[in-house]
């Protein structure tokens, strides 16, 4: 017997806000740098990173997209974890400044462990998020690790995490709307003629003037570096779950099928990762992604014959401005 889905529209109410300096804006995520007085950045948070200003400009109110901004990280082994949880502040500023300006409903498909979920909900502190995922293998303890996560950072009031097949959940019918729509690494897990469905899921489960933005690792290396963690993560020499179609879906395709779902305003930005790994922490790394040891033997990645660089960013996003395209 199926087990209704619930609506969650009443969930969505809209959330009190007790003025400029609510204590959820001067809180600090525990997996999140901290912003010196005076808006300088402790970089000594990240254990080892180091970094150099950057370009770009942080929306106005966003201390976390101002942080991610601010700081270009390269990793030592020590500071893998905070290197990655940077990549994600990083993208949560760019995915808030793409969302419309008083968004309080966010659907987020594929959340996993929460990595985009936690600084988005920082960046966006007057959103509700409802985070879906399936939490199927290789990924059955991610659910555990997102709240515990939102425990931590004091998030669960805001975010509702619910576990389902999301393209499914997308193709059901429902009267919940939002005015995002996003998603990370989630777009790479479909095959190609899945994409077109769920770009239309999107556009009829968002208000007018809504935006969706989903991120992926660019499938076009800018250098060796690159190429190699593509390689790494794509052939079926090195890696035990090979991509059915591809490492990630190519950014002109992308774009032209959420063009096809309706969508205007459609842009694909690259965002550098600036992440390049020592070999120490290239072994890490690829003992996480479960690859094969061959593929370090064959490049030298131990001996740092090669180093590895971790893919540019892929920032593809829309707007919902009328109807469906038929």
């Amino acid at each position: 017997m199926a087990v209704p889905m619930p609506d969650w529209s009443e969930w969505f109410a809209p959330i009190p806000v007790r003025g400029p300096n609510r204590a959820a804006d001067r809180r600090s995520s525990p997996d999140q740098p901290r912003s010196q007085p005076g808006g300088s950045t402790a970089v000594g948070a990240f254990r080892g990173l180091t970094g150099r200003p950057g370009p770009g400009r942080p929306s106005k109110g966003d201390s976390t997209a101002a942080l991610a901004l601010r700081v270009q990280p390269r990793t030592r082994l020590g500071s893998l974890a905070a290197a990655w949880n940077h990549q994600y502040v990083l993208l949560a500023g760019r995915t808030a400044e793409l969302l419309p300006g008083r968004t309080q409903r966010i659907l987020e498909i594929g959340c996993g462990r929460g990595q985009l979920t936690v600084p988005l909900a920082w960046a966006r502190p007057r959103a509700r998020i409802l985070a879906i995922d399936s939490f199927r293998p290789p990924y059955s303890r991610s659910q555990a690790a997102l709240l515990a996560s939102l425990r931590r950072s004091g998030l669960e009031d805001r975010v509702d995490v619910h576990r389902a097949d999301g393209p499914r959940w997308l193709q059901r019918p429902r009267s919940a709307r939002f005015q995002g729509i996003v998603s990370s690494e989630f777009l790479p897990e479909l095959p190609v003629g899945a994409l077109l469905g769920v770009f239309r899921a999107c556009f009829r489960l968002l208000e007018l003037g809504g935006s969706t933005v989903h991120i992926f690792l660019s499938p076009i290396p800018r250098n060796e570096q690159q190429r190699l963690v593509i390689e790494a993560d794509s052939d079926p020499r090195w890696t035990r779950r090979p991509p059915k179609g591809w490492f990630s879906p190519p950014p002109s395709l992308a774009c032209s099928l959420l063009r096809s779902a309706g969508f205007v305003r459609v842009r694909a930005r690259r965002v550098p990762s600036r992440l390049r790994f020592s070999p120490a922490a290239a072994l890490q790394q690829l003992t996480r992604w479960r690859v094969r040891p061959g593929f370090v033997r064959e490049y030298g990645i131990a001996q740092g014959r090669n180093l590895l660089e971790l893919p540019d960013w892929v920032v593809l996003s829309g707007v919902r401005l009328g109807a469906p395209a038929s």
